[in-house]
């Protein structure tokens, strides 16, 4: 085989993905993971659920969650560690985080903490993704909607997860203006099953949240 072509990384890209890469390759020997993130909640769950992990989240000033394998909880596996390395990227590509775990030092079978946090970190991995786009038309035209009639209330898109229980549930909106926030949740399906999850979830909720629900 002939290369024919290569685009050169710039030297501080390179280095960006190498860093990322040594971090991730530590992962591949932890039995735990805890993080906390200022955005993109929906987006990193929903590729910890594809992983195949599983997770407990908890309030300790910021919402944090502990992420884990199943097998995990009966042996040590590089399986699970394998998939916490493969989440580490979508977790640093936002604005603010900080990543806890441990890690089975294999020369001396020793358990060791790992601790990165953005504000100390974040050069060492390059800077945050473009802002997320809306999902759907809808939730756009509500924002310029809700955004036009311009009130003190600050609108956010997926903010932080509310706890429910040892899972989490992430609004679609919050709604915010001197200290008082508000949440809102769009039930935008109604096939049974889907109901019944949401409305278990929202039982076990215990802040302020609207819930939109179309009048059909």
């Amino acid at each position: 085989l002939i290369l024919e072509k290569f685009d050169p990384l710039y030297p501080k890209e390179l280095l960006e993905k190498y860093n990322l890469s040594l971090t991730q390759t530590l992962l591949f020997d932890s039995t735990e993971l805890k993080f906390t993130v200022s955005a993109n909640w929906q987006k990193i769950l929903f590729i910890s659920k594809r992983l195949g992990l599983i997770y407990d989240a908890y309030k300790d000033g910021d919402v944090w969650v502990k992420i884990d394998g199943p097998a995990s909880l009966f042996k040590l596996t590089r399986r699970y560690g394998t998939a916490m390395a493969k989440l580490l990227p979508v977790i640093v590509a936002n604005p603010e985080w900080t990543v806890e775990a441990k890690i089975l030092w294999k020369y001396t079978n020793e358990i060791c903490d790992l601790k990165i946090e953005s504000w100390k970190h974040h050069t060492l991995f390059g800077g945050p993704e473009p802002s997320m786009s809306y999902d759907s038309v809808v939730e756009e035209d509500f924002a310029a909607r809700f955004q036009a009639l311009n009130s003190e209330w600050r609108l956010r898109r997926e903010p932080e997860p509310v706890l429910t229980g040892k899972q989490v549930l992430i609004p679609d909106y919050s709604f915010e203006r001197e200290g008082v926030k508000l949440y809102m949740e769009i039930v935008g399906f109604w096939t049974t099953e889907y109901l019944l999850r949401k409305i278990e979830k929202l039982r076990n909720v215990d802040v302020n949240i609207l819930v939109a629900v179309d009048e059909t």
